[in-house]
């Protein structure tokens, strides 16, 4: 499989931030005690579904203001909230469904 930082760059059309792509690089994506943090595995069979970063940020896209500088890495399970990541800055933050955003 081709490098999983650059698959995700290309498609998302964003540039990482150096945190995340550790992240990508040694775990891929992660779930643990509930909580999921979506990512790229090297054994995805469909990059464009959940867990993967690519899938979350396409789906979430459609009901979410999001900006095009914003991947979804998570999705909390409560009142629709997901979890954000401003590749730009590299801030991490939850939005709901309106656009609200919290820390």
């Amino acid at each position: 499989m081709k490098d999983r930082v650059q698959i995700i760059e290309n498609e998302l059309k964003v540039s990482l931030p150096n945190d995340y792509k550790e992240f990508i690089e040694q775990y891929g994506c992660m779930n643990k005690s509930r909580f999921e943090i979506y990512g790229l595995a090297n054994n995805f069979v469909d990059i464009h579904k959940i867990p993967s970063v690519i899938g979350a940020t396409i789906l979430y896209k459609k009901d979410y203001p999001l900006p095009n500088n914003h991947i979804v890495i998570s999705h909390t399970g409560y009142k629709n909230f997901i979890v954000v990541l401003n590749t730009l800055t590299g801030h991490i933050y939850k939005m709901d469904n309106m656009g609200t955003k919290s820390s």
